[in-house]
């Protein structure tokens, strides 16, 4: 009785979902009535039949090009959450952290246009699906993370807008699905993985197949003089590889493209975002209800660039490659290359403008021709239990890197720093920190060598404890409100609880003293654990420092 009426359930929100887009009140999805439905008296098996009965009920819904979302309720999310909780639970509790890598593949152009909330839920997404990609765990269903943001949001253009910017600006999380659920009163959503990435091994190997073709195609190109030539290389290899059929497999993805060899234009789309991005090349996803295609910035202005159309499998059609937008619509008879600024994933976003023909013309902009990479005059001012960093800045840096050696290696304080100055806090008193500071200017870290080491030893007190001190739980209806003092020199908090067998983590992002859990099952009792990341390092705890509440019911 249950499965069938989850099966008509299923299909009724899923249809309602992709029709409903632009739909601004997500209590339109409300009417889904799940009541009977109870993790607690489902076995993991029964839990794990469940989600891939609701996978397979959305996917009848699936775009030919786009993002499409289903409603979850919380009685699903639940059971999600004990098949998370399963898988989860079968490997080592291991926290994976940023750390520094040969490439940034990623497009900052949409992240930029949004609003700080978005961007803290976006950074959410991007710390998960990081986390997958290095994590030993082998998946059941189609799930790997339930992200639960620091705030709800309030419609379904904005979960859509969310998912939408961070799917298309990193191509690079190749496992990603263009298929997310959300929770009907906007506090998470579920991320998915395709089917050939559920085994940690399966992932592995196609992790090193793709950073292997990425070796050579990046190392080809290195010694051509412009970025015009890079980029019309990189584009050529792409059509050389790739061969264009509606029914390769995983064709929205990265990965259909460069390790199965066969995609449609979402693929093709990905492959040029991920390589011009490595190059240290400005490039973004544009799309409409059946085709997708990139813009490249190149010597300073933007153009119009479709490898799928470039790709005529014995020759290159150079009209498709580097065009302004007006000589693109012009070619294109079809108006398959006009861009649906209607759908909300454009809400509020300023697409750049394509008006010149032919980048060869134009000579390369002083942000791509850097003289120098390495930041210079890197000073190191010693304070209470703190070093205040300050360096020149380097023409066409992205962002900069704090780091200090520690003996055997880096401990990284920041990645992402866009100043010129930054403050490493919550250090110890009297020892002397080697310290690193790095530029990213196209595509790739500055090089270093421990002569660019600057030293500084912090005065002060020496910072004992890491651990959160007076964490309280305050119970409420499903939710649970924490709060605890700051500690010193924390980066950010993360919350989690133990679910008796390993941890789930509601968050690693937290940068304020306070995190409410919501969604959580009356009557239950949940150990809580809040941790500090300091010095690049979560703080250390026992069982002694949970802290257990049991929730309101209604």
């Amino acid at each position: 009785m249950k499965r069938s009426k989850r099966v008509l359930a299923a299909v009724t929100a899923a249809a309602m979902s992709v029709s409903c887009l632009l739909c601004a009140d997500l209590t339109v999805f409300a009417e889904t009535d799940d009541t009977a439905l109870s993790a607690d008296s489902m076995t993991v098996s029964e839990c794990i039949d469940y989600v891939n009965e609701m996978s397979r009920t959305a996917e009848q819904y699936a775009p030919e090009v786009g993002i499409y979302s289903v409603p979850v309720s919380n009685e699903e999310g639940e059971i999600i959450q004990k098949v998370l909780d399963s898988d989860y639970g079968k490997t080592e509790n291991i926290r994976y952290e940023y750390k520094y890598q040969k490439y940034d593949f990623s497009s900052d152009y949409y992240y930029a246009q949004l609003p700080a909330k978005m961007q803290k839920a976006y950074d959410q997404l991007d710390e998960a699906c990081l986390e997958f990609l290095s994590s030993p765990v082998n998946l059941s269903t189609d799930v790997f993370k339930e992200v639960i943001f620091e705030s709800p949001f309030t419609s379904t253009t904005e979960l859509d807008q969310l998912y939408w910017s961070f799917y298309y600006s990193n191509p690079q999380y190749f496992f990603l699905m263009n298929y997310y659920g959300y929770y009907l009163d906007g506090s998470g959503i579920i991320l998915r993985a395709y089917a050939n990435c559920y085994a940690a091994s399966d992932r592995a190997t196609i992790k090193n197949s793709i950073d292997s073709l990425t070796d050579e195609y990046i190392n080809s190109v290195s010694s051509l003089t412009d970025n015009v030539a890079k980029e019309t290389a990189i584009a050529r290899k792409i059509s050389d590889r790739v061969t264009y059929s509606t029914s390769a497999p995983y064709n929205q993805s990265l990965m259909s493209a460069l390790y199965y060899k066969s995609s449609v234009c979402n693929g093709y789309a990905m492959s040029m975002n991920y390589f011009c991005n490595a190059l240290g090349l400005d490039c973004i996803i544009v799309t409409n209800n059946y085709h997708a295609w990139n813009r490249v910035k190149l010597n300073g202005l933007w153009y119009e660039t479709d490898v799928t159309w470039y790709d005529q499998g014995t020759y290159y059609w150079d009209k498709w490659l580097n065009k302004s937008t007006a000589t693109f619509l012009a070619n294109d008879q079809d108006n398959m290359h006009v861009v649906n600024t209607a759908k909300p994933m454009y809400s509020n976003i300023t697409l750049p403008s394509c008006t010149d023909d032919d980048p060869t013309d134009n000579p390369p902009s002083e942000e791509e021709t850097p003289s120098s990479t390495k930041p210079a005059n890197v000073t190191a001012v010693p304070g209470t239990n703190s070093v205040t960093l300050s360096w020149d800045a380097v023409p066409g840096a992205a962002r900069y890197a704090v780091s200090y050696h520690n003996g055997s290696g880096y401990t990284i304080l920041t990645e992402t720093c866009t100043a010129t100055t930054y403050t490493a806090a919550g250090l110890t008193a009297g020892r002397t920190y080697p310290f690193l500071v790095q530029a990213f200017v196209n595509g790739q870290w500055s090089p270093f060598t421990s002569a660019d080491h600057v030293a500084a030893t912090p005065a002060g007190s020496t910072v004992t404890s890491t651990k959160p001190a007076n964490v309280k739980a305050v119970p409420g209806t499903n939710s649970v409100t924490l709060s605890w003092d700051a500690v010193p020199g924390a980066a950010r908090y993360a919350v989690s609880y133990h679910n008796g067998s390993g941890y789930t983590i509601l968050t690693e992002a937290c940068s304020a003293t306070t995190y409410t859990a919501a969604g959580l099952t009356a009557g239950k009792t949940y150990p809580f654990l809040v941790q500090a990341f300091v010095n690049g390092q979560w703080s250390p705890f026992t069982s002694a420092d949970h802290v257990s509440v049991t929730i309101d019911s209604l």
